[in-house]
């Protein structure tokens, strides 16, 4: 852990409460396993943080339901999976081009694949969906995204 982290943690000079080595090295784990991951030029996201795993809901059609955003870089990048078939929809909107499909953009982000996008502008079903994601963050769109790690440290 770096010395900041520690002074937070139980380090030298404060009192702790709780097993300090072992929140210590929780935090080492969330930090190595929390990636940052910025928006392709000219895009930005509609969320702050994505799932480690793509949607499993049993009415989906996506191919890929279920699976890790690395198990599907890791297909993207060994071939298996085509990123045509992995598309990229967005919304322009103010002369930004909002990402509807976080959790596939990063995946080609990560596989350093280049993705197919695909203008959704107009669309009404679309554009309902970014209007639901832009009300959930008071309309704030992002530069970068960081995986979501669940739960906090206990």
């Amino acid at each position: 852990a770096t010395a900041l982290s520690m002074s937070y943690l139980g380090g030298a000079g404060t009192a702790c409460l709780f097993n300090c080595t072992d929140v210590t090295q929780k935090a080492v784990n969330l930090v190595q396993e929390s990636r940052i991951i910025t928006a392709p030029d000219g895009f930005r996201f509609t969320q702050n943080k994505y799932s480690p795993n793509f949607s499993n809901n049993l009415e989906s059609t996506f191919p890929y339901k279920g699976r890790s955003v690395d198990s599907v870089a890791n297909s993207l990048r060994a071939g298996e999976i085509n990123p045509s078939n992995l598309p990229i929809d967005y919304i322009e909107r103010n002369g930004v081009k909002n990402i509807l499909n976080t959790r596939s953009t990063v995946s080609n982000i990560i596989a350093e694949t280049v993705p197919k996008f695909v203008n959704r502008t107009g669309d009404p079903f679309f554009e309902q969906l970014l209007n639901n994601q832009l009300q959930k963050y008071g309309g704030q769109v992002f530069d970068y995204i960081v995986k979501s790690l669940g739960s906090s440290i206990k």
